[in-house]
């Protein structure tokens, strides 16, 4: 019984951890994609 509530505690300190990183990287990728999207308009706007 232990042993189980020790594995419970690390897979959900586990996921607590993972959930700010998944967000920064959504964040990441949405900022990454207007980048790209500025950079087409200032070639397209030569």
């Amino acid at each position: 019984m232990q042993q189980t509530i020790e594995r419970y505690r690390r897979h959900t300190k586990d996921n607590e951890t993972n959930k700010p990183i998944e967000q920064n990287l959504q964040h990441l990728k949405a900022e990454s994609a207007n980048m790209l999207k500025t950079v087409e308009d200032l070639e397209v706007s030569r």
